[in-house]
């Protein structure tokens, strides 16, 4: 996204980007949405590594979100 974000205004391409990349350029009107879909996602990983002291709101939202994606 970071390599997209600065060619998308300058570009006149048509580019898929999220809206939350590009929101400031959505208000000034220097880029606009063409198209929506509901069939594209983007997924947001969380990388831990083990510690000695585990930090127990971590430990939960871990355990809350991997219930989740069992679903």
């Amino acid at each position: 996204m970071a390599l997209l974000h600065p060619i998308a205004p300058d570009s006149n391409w048509l580019t898929l980007l999220p809206e939350i990349v590009v929101q400031d350029e959505l208000r000034d009107i220097s880029l606009v949405v063409v198209e929506k879909s509901s069939q594209l996602q983007e997924c947001f990983y969380a990388i831990t590594a083990p510690h000695y002291s585990r930090i127990n709101v971590l430990e939960q939202l871990l355990t809350k979100s991997h219930s989740m994606l069992s679903e």
